[in-house]
């Protein structure tokens, strides 16, 4: 590893700004055919992913106890350009579905995890949750895990995990 210099952060102000122009692509911008949501109830989150890409999540559809986002890899910068994110399991899971939707996702910036949580009813007992690592270019599954029965029994430390990538050697302790 080398050593380099800080990173030189954009003024408070500009940051401001490129996250508004963003949020602002993301609220009307988006095409409506695949968002059925009006854009005035949509909710727009955003998070850096590298330098120049931002992740853009976009709330859909909605539900009871379920939210479906739309996600988006967006350069930071204007004009944006966007390119849809689409999350295909390395495996045929038993409901036999490979392409997920983002339900309830939420990132986590300071580990570049995203997480989805598709609840089979509103107790959260029923449900399939997956765990993915941005590595620069795509999300990779890192985790995933299910729970068919609705029992109000299992805690989700129970569930059946259906996959666990196995860590790189940097990550080893």
């Amino acid at each position: 590893m080398g050593c380099s210099p800080p990173r030189r952060r954009s003024p408070p102000r500009r940051r401001a700004a490129k996250r508004s122009g963003l949020l602002d692509y993301g609220t009307w911008r988006i095409n409506s055919d695949s968002c059925l949501l009006d854009p005035m109830q949509r909710e727009v989150n955003v998070a850096p992913l590298t330098d120049s890409k931002a992740l853009l999540m976009v709330s859909c559809e909605v539900g009871a106890y379920n939210v479906i986002d739309l996600a988006f890899e967006v350069t930071r910068s204007a004009p944006y350009v966007a390119r849809g994110i689409s999350l295909t399991l390395p495996f045929t899971p038993p409901r036999g579905e490979r392409q997920l939707e983002l339900i309830n996702a939420e990132y986590d910036t300071s580990s570049g995890q995203l997480y989805t949580f598709s609840k089979g009813r509103g107790l959260g007992d029923c449900s399939t949750a997956t765990r993915w690592r941005f590595n620069g270019s795509d999300f990779t599954l890192s985790e995933s895990a299910e729970e068919s029965t609705c029992d109000a029994w299992h805690s989700s430390d129970d569930w059946l995990t259906l996959w666990v990538s196995r860590s790189s050697p940097e990550a080893s302790p």
